[in-house]
């Protein structure tokens, strides 16, 4: 005979039914769980028989070339950023839009890190920016005055220049590791320049016999330096073009005062013409007169050459009036 349940029967029935539908709730979504770790593993794994996962290079939405996995492929621009030396606070990038692209790939297709490092520079343009401060020196002016007192072509220094000194912070920019520009951002003066203080003569000076005086111009090649204030130096005289050999003649009538080696004037030729007045020919290649010698206008005293300190062959020529150098274009003719 069958009795009624028990109470601890009705219990156990209860229970059962409850992690039964407990049971057909979670299991489907159990299931996709499981289905989606299964893709994912897949992916990263590779699809047997359908190709396996890499990443391709895309340069200006190009695909240039494919690595095995995204690791190699940001090593591979890790690696052309530091091809080229960089200061430590230079920013680097590329000149090219570059992306990298999962895809799923045939194994083939895959190349290995050194493939891709030689296939990848000639493509890529590697661009860097910089700050770079630099001490530069301030190059000073130079005042010029005329002095009434001094005969016209004379110069004298009252106060010499002295250049000063600045910090320039410059933006620099480059590609792959030369650089393309460069621009002053910043600028920090350290030290002032003090300016040169330079008199110019306009007396017309006169000779004897009261004519303005004229000097023969002892070479026929035109000027190729002419006298003043260069770079921070003052040249003393006037750099004429004269082929190495072409004669040199004397520009007035004087006497040899000096003829010989004179440092870096190389073989140099002193002629005193009287008055005060006195011209010097320099980086010769040959001397031909002696000390003493009495010469005449236009008479041979020696041939050009590039003796001393000569870049090249020519004629250094002064003009001298009571011990101060003077501009000889305002004497020759």
């Amino acid at each position: 005979m069958t009795g009624l349940p028990t109470q601890d029967g009705e219990k156990r029935r209860v229970a059962g039914i409850i992690v039964f539908i407990v049971f057909l709730v979670l299991a489907p979504a159990a299931c996709l769980i499981a289905d989606s770790n299964s893709q994912g593993a897949l992916l990263e794994e590779g699809l047997p028989g359908l190709g396996i996962k890499g990443v391709a290079v895309v340069v200006n939405g190009e695909k240039k070339l494919v690595l095995k996995n995204r690791a190699e492929a940001e090593n591979l621009l890790a690696w052309l950023k530091a091809v080229y030396p960089a200061e430590p606070d230079t920013e680097v990038g590329f000149k090219e839009t570059i992306e990298l692209t999962d895809l799923i790939i045939d194994g083939q297709e895959a190349v290995d890190f050194d493939t891709a490092k030689s296939l990848i520079q000639p493509l890529v343009t590697v661009i860097f920016s910089s700050r770079v401060a630099v001490r530069e020196e301030v190059p000073f002016s130079v005042e010029v005055r005329q002095d009434s007192q001094l005969p016209r072509g004379g110069q004298k220094v009252v106060r010499r220049g002295a250049p000063g000194e600045k910090i320039v912070t410059y933006q620099v920019t480059g590609e792959n590791g030369l650089e393309t520009g460069r621009v002053a951002v910043a600028e920090e003066v350290l030290q002032e320049a003090v300016p040169a203080v330079v008199t110019r003569g306009s007396r017309v000076m006169l000779a004897s016999r009261g004519s303005v005086v004229r000097l023969y111009q002892p070479v026929p090649g035109g000027v190729i330096s002419p006298y003043g204030w260069r770079d921070g130096r003052m040249h003393e005289g006037v750099d004429l073009a004269a082929g190495a050999g072409s004669p040199v003649v004397a520009a007035a009538v004087g006497r040899v005062t000096s003829a010989g080696w004179e440092g870096g004037y190389g073989k140099m030729v002193e002629i005193s013409h009287g008055g005060g007045l006195v011209t010097r020919y320099a980086h010769l290649s040959s001397i031909k007169v002696n000390v003493g010698q009495p010469v005449s206008e236009r008479e041979l005293i020696g041939l050009a050459g590039a003796t001393g300190n000569a870049s090249g062959p020519h004629l250094h020529f002064e003009v001298i009036v009571n011990g101060r150098h003077h501009n000889p274009a305002g004497y020759i003719f």
